[in-house]
């Protein structure tokens, strides 16, 4: 396995990875989620320009030339007049192929985002998480991760 920055040609290994990770969203959140055939159509920060002013990093796992994970992480000044200045790592998209999983594919793919977002003067990083995905949460804890903040809906 290499852990390698994701090309245009990687997109339609990406499309899989996030149509499992939709379908997931989509069976627990309906009211938020729709399963779609191509979810990579819907990220809106996938962009040349992201890539190449270094506020975005795109991890890909790749396995014989299959790309079975993903990171997409995005770099973030927080500057505010009641914040302390700092750089933040957001890790917008994580995800393994439900076939490569448990292999320390998704551990690998989070240090090599650590690793980067520290290249790049992060000094925290962050992601959410739906509270549905107990899987995903059980792992982030395993990697280190804490609660730092909830965010909360009352549907109306």
């Amino acid at each position: 396995m290499e852990i390698r920055d994701l090309k245009q040609t990687d997109f339609n290994d990406v499309n899989e990875i996030f149509k499992q990770l939709n379908k997931l969203h989509a069976e627990h959140r309906p009211d938020i989620y729709k399963d779609i055939e191509n979810p990579v159509d819907a990220i809106g920060y996938v962009t040349e320009k992201a890539i190449k002013e270094g506020s975005i990093i795109f991890l890909g796992a790749d396995v014989d030339g299959k790309i079975v994970g993903i990171c997409f992480v995005l770099i973030r000044s927080r500057k505010n007049i009641g914040l302390v200045p700092r750089i933040c790592a957001h890790i917008a998209d994580i995800a393994v192929d439900e076939n490569y999983r448990r292999q320390g594919i998704g551990t690998a793919l989070y240090n090599e985002a650590v690793k980067r977002a520290k290249e790049r003067g992060a000094t925290v990083i962050q992601l959410g998480v739906n509270e549905f995905n107990k899987e995903a949460i059980d792992f982030y804890k395993s990697l280190g991760m804490t609660v730092w903040k909830y965010e909360m809906e009352q549907r109306i």
